[in-house]
């Protein structure tokens, strides 16, 4: 029996289903007592529906012996339990299971108990789904508790909930544009969040607009973020840090210089990756050439992968501009710039860039070939996360083609 209604009048108790498998089975009472170590007397109550709510524990042997879907019994029980703690028993159950249907039917039973008020509830369920592994079920119950929220006027759990699906929207590469706007979106609730997560939304929205060349935007977070976390830090330095970079990207060294100067302030440190960086940039853009290479290098020396591309990637752009290609071809000798697997946003756009300036290299040394595979590379690296460098990369290859 794979449904979990017989007519339309008459439902299926979890009883029927146990005899109907059994009876399937060939099993006598007898021989499924046997082989579950259940006893004849309790089977057949729950069989002739005199145990209406049979224990869990109970049900799941006769339910692995007989085979029955798990979500049969699942469905029938959400018919007859009121229980929360039962209902959230076959929450996690239907997790283990996987099936998103089955998910939502009993995420919604869960929702809709009169035993607790809906804010309550929700409240529960959230703290239970940020416990889920598997991002497809994570996905579907917030976005079920998002409607829910909608629906009943709570508008601080819709907010929460946004912020989630959105940093989970993030996480797609395919979607990683279309998240922003998601993202943008969850701005309008932004009041409704707690500090910490006001902190975290525009920790994500800053980066994220910086990630995908919106330079002016990345600022405008980045400042908001400042005002949200002054007392804080540990999260006003990323904020500094991400102003630093978008204004420098604008070519406003002015308000660069400042952030990096706030920065420096609040990091009490003249050893930390970000700060020598940011340094050397700010050495360069005021003409002190001869002293940026000298720190840039410098930085190449204590780089960690947080900060090797932006290094590498800055040295081989002032090697172009002044045409110094053989300090380019000794750059490349660094292992460690081969062996990263870019994982994070932040690594494929460098490495997009990367490739980018590699392409410009080959091209200046006649090696045309390499030159196009470079620039290929560069738009693979580049994805949807940066648009703007993808038709740089996509301008020179295509310059390449008509002039080589």
């Amino acid at each position: 029996m794979s449904t979990l209604f017989q007519d339309s009048m008459h439902y299926v108790t979890i009883g029927e289903i146990i005899r109907n498998y059994r009876q399937q089975a060939n099993l006598s009472i007898t021989q499924l007592a046997y082989m579950t170590g259940i006893s004849k007397g309790v089977i057949s109550k729950i069989e002739n529906a005199d145990t209406k709510r049979p224990e869990l524990k109970t049900l799941k042997p006769l339910v692995e012996h007989l085979h029955i879907p798990y979500a049969e019994i699942i469905e029938a029980y959400l018919l007859v339990e009121p229980r929360l703690e039962i209902v959230e028993e076959l929450l996690e159950d239907a997790l283990l299971i996987g099936n998103i249907q089955l998910v939502r039917k009993v995420a919604l039973s869960y929702l809709k108990s009169p035993q607790e008020e809906t804010d309550r509830l929700l409240n529960r369920l959230y703290e239970q789904t940020q416990q889920v592994k598997d991002s497809v079920l994570k996905q579907t119950l917030y976005d079920l508790m998002a409607q829910y929220a909608r629906d009943h006027g709570l508008l601080q759990h819709l907010a929460q909930l946004f912020l989630q699906l959105y940093v989970m929207a993030q996480q797609k590469e395919a979607d990683f544009e279309s998240a922003f706007y998601l993202g943008k979106n969850v701005l309008f609730y932004a009041d409704l969040l707690p500090a910490e997560q006001q902190i975290q939304l525009y920790q994500h929205i800053s980066m994220h607009a910086y990630l995908l060349g919106r330079y002016d935007e990345s600022i405008l977070y980045s400042k908001e973020l400042l005002q949200i976390a002054q007392r804080k830090p540990a999260d006003t330095i990323d904020a500094y840090r991400t102003l630093f970079y978008s204004s420098y990207a604008l070519e406003d060294f002015q308000g660069a210089k400042e952030a990096f100067i706030c920065y420096s302030q609040i990091s009490r440190t003249s050893s930390s990756e970000h700060y020598r960086l940011m340094r050397a940039l700010l050495e360069y853009r005021i003409g002190n050439k001869a002293t940026a290479i000298r720190q840039f290098k410098k930085c190449l020396t204590h780089a960690s992968r947080k900060t090797i591309l932006a290094v590498v990637n800055q040295l081989m752009e002032i090697y172009l501009d002044y045409g110094h290609i053989s300090n380019i071809s000794s750059l490349l000798e660094d292992k460690d710039l081969w062996s990263i697997q870019p994982e994070t946003y932040l690594e494929k756009r460098s490495y997009g860039h990367f490739y980018r300036l590699l392409g410009q290299y080959y091209q200046q040394l006649g090696k045309f070939l390499q030159a196009e595979q470079s620039y290929l590379h560069s738009l693979i690296c580049y994805g949807d996360y940066h648009p703007q460098g993808k038709q740089e990369s996509l301008n020179r290859l295509l310059y390449l083609y008509q002039h080589r």
